[in-house]
């Protein structure tokens, strides 16, 4: 597995894989800001683009970890994401911040295993999370 920022070389590969997955919280338009601003982190296996997550300028005092996705569902479960997190953690930005809903219970577990905290609750359905000082 290789590791890297998008470019815009991926943007296409990117755009197609998420219009098949039909998400309200990470959409084509998110992508291509992401990688307009250099901030989305992709995963790629046998020179396939197989997840990505974006790690964003921090806006509430922490770097923003969202949009986390593995593309195809046969790929889920093969460390992906956690190898995304990984490398945005390998950033050492300092302070990070993850919301992810109550129910996505795969992230909440990855976001522990890799020492985030429970913060809050936002609009009953937001958990936060956040790692390292302000």
């Amino acid at each position: 597995m290789e590791i890297r920022y998008a470019t815009e070389a991926d943007k296409l590969s990117i755009i197609r894989s998420l219009q098949n997955k039909h998400m309200d919280f990470n959409t084509p338009t998110h992508a291509k800001k992401d990688i307009e601003n250099h901030s989305l982190i992709i995963c790629i296996d046998n020179n396939k683009i197989v997840g990505s997550l974006a790690l964003c300028q921090p806006t509430h005092g922490y770097w923003a970890i969202k949009r986390g996705c593995v593309y195809n569902k046969k790929n889920q479960g093969k460390g992906i994401m956690s190898a995304l997190f990984q490398y945005a953690l390998s950033l050492n930005k300092g302070y990070y911040g993850c919301t992810p809903w109550a129910e996505n219970t795969k992230i909440i577990s990855i976001i522990t295993k890799y020492g985030f905290t429970y913060q809050k609750t936002v609009c009953e359905k937001y958990l936060v999370y956040t790692k390292g000082e302000k």
